[in-house]
């Protein structure tokens, strides 16, 4: 939750009350034809957008957080386990230009003339061989040329205090970014997902029009329109299955019918990871760590397991 100080507050409302720039709208459309794309149906939040003078000259500045951009029925296709892409629009003479802050897990402005940035990263960004829950901060101010980071190393993010377990007890392991998760949907059922190895940006499984469906959203856009998705567990044995685009879905989206298919049983039993194929090509292993109680959530309206 982002926390802005008074001076920051004051600074915005004294802004003046200008048309959003060209850049800003083009980079708002773009935004939502990739969700389209990927197979979503995109939504601007109110928090999606904010304006500060991020480097003094009086004009507005513009924050771009995907966090609030949602992308129904293409949940994660943004965002991931380092969190979701934050774009910063710095006025430049009688234009903006945009600048990328990569993916972010929460951001804040900072008391300042003008304020600076402080962004919480995932662990893996941070450097010094972090694991994903030892994040860190780092800031980000104008500098007379540029929107640039500030020196000094990044700073491990405070954790709040935790009581001492009791003597006879083990405290659970804390979950991992790449932990299975079930995401709410508004007025349908919830989805269960996963992030994806290789070309897979994410793994889902979710109810649709009252069938058990599994979508793989791609990393870029694939050069076959079908394919056979292969997964391989430990001790549960080996699957195949064929998968595809749908007419009217996002063309780096693929889809599959499991109505019929063991796969929800397999991805939700004892084994705590699978390796996953397209094609005979090995992209990696996906964690199935809370698939379990994730992926029986998501299905427990279409699928009898």
């Amino acid at each position: 939750m982002r926390v802005v100080m008074l001076a920051g507050l004051l600074a915005i409302a004294a802004l003046p009350a200008l048309a959003e720039p060209a850049e800003v709208s083009a980079f708002k459309r773009e935004a939502m034809q990739d969700c389209r794309n990927a197979g979503g149906t995109p939504s601007l939040q109110p928090d999606f957008q904010t304006i500060a003078d991020l480097n003094a000259d009086g004009v507005p500045d513009y924050i771009l957080d995907y966090q609030h951009l949602e992308c129904a029925n293409a949940w994660s296709f943004f965002c991931g386990s380092a969190g979701c892409p934050v774009v910063v629009f710095l006025s430049a003479g009688a234009a903006h230009r945009g600048t990328a802050l990569g993916h972010v897990q929460g951001w804040s402005l900072v008391e300042g003339a003008p304020p600076a940035l402080e962004l919480a990263l995932h662990g893996a960004m941070c450097g010094g061989g972090r694991v994903g829950a030892d994040g860190c901060t780092v800031r980000y101010a104008w500098n007379g040329r540029e929107l640039a980071r500030l020196g000094g190393p990044a700073r491990p993010q405070p954790q709040p205090a935790q009581p001492a377990p009791q003597a006879a007890a083990r405290p659970p392991a804390p979950p991992s970014p790449s932990d299975w998760s079930l995401r709410p949907v508004a007025g349908r059922p919830p989805v269960a997902t996963v992030a994806g190895p290789g070309v897979i940006h994410s793994l889902s499984l979710l109810c649709f029009n009252g069938a058990p469906v599994v979508a793989l959203a791609l990393r870029g856009r694939p050069t076959v329109s079908r394919g056979t998705v292969t997964f391989l567990f430990p001790t549960l044995g080996r699957i195949d299955h064929p998968i595809g685009q749908q007419p009217g879905g996002g063309q780096n989206v693929w889809y599959a019918d499991l109505s019929r298919s063991r796969l929800p049983q397999l991805l939700a039993g004892r084994d705590s990871q699978a390796t996953v194929a397209i094609n005979g090509v090995s992209q990696g292993a996906i964690s199935l760590r809370g698939s379990t109680a994730s992926i029986r959530s998501a299905l427990q309206s279409c699928y009898r397991f």
